[in-house]
């Protein structure tokens, strides 16, 4: 799962409390690891870096063994981001001695092309509302 922001987080009331909203994130990606879902966390720091929001996405990432990604504050970094975890998602692979000796896909063609628009969709958006 790609999660990208751009906005301090603010729990479910757009005001973010310490010891809850973090509280509440981490158990999210908790979650998320018990389901097998990987959260690659993308921080557009548009207002500057935020501390706890940056903890937070990067707790993500670790939690469920996903990436982290800080992107530059106007946004550029998000779509190489983006075409690189597209580009590495779903591979399995074994490598033993640097040899890769085994794969399997497991993530269809239908997936790869949703993570595709997806991620075209965030890139107009992102060009769009750039300031």
């Amino acid at each position: 799962m790609i999660l990208i922001t751009d906005a301090p987080l603010g729990g479910h009331d757009d005001t973010y409390t310490s010891g809850v909203d973090d509280v509440n994130a981490h158990q999210i990606a908790l979650d998320a690891t018990a389901k097998g879902i990987k959260i690659v966390a993308i921080y557009v720091p548009t207002g500057g870096v935020d501390p706890e929001t940056e903890a937070i996405m990067k707790d993500y990432a670790a939690t469920t063994g996903g990436a982290y990604y800080l992107a530059a504050p106007d946004g550029s970094g998000v779509s190489q981001a983006i075409q690189m975890i597209i580009r590495n998602c779903g591979s399995l692979v074994t490598v033993v001695g640097g040899e890769i000796i085994g794969g399997e896909n497991y993530i269809n063609e239908t997936e790869i092309v949703l993570f595709a628009v997806v991620a075209a969709t965030v890139v107009v958006l992102a060009m769009k509302y750039r300031k």
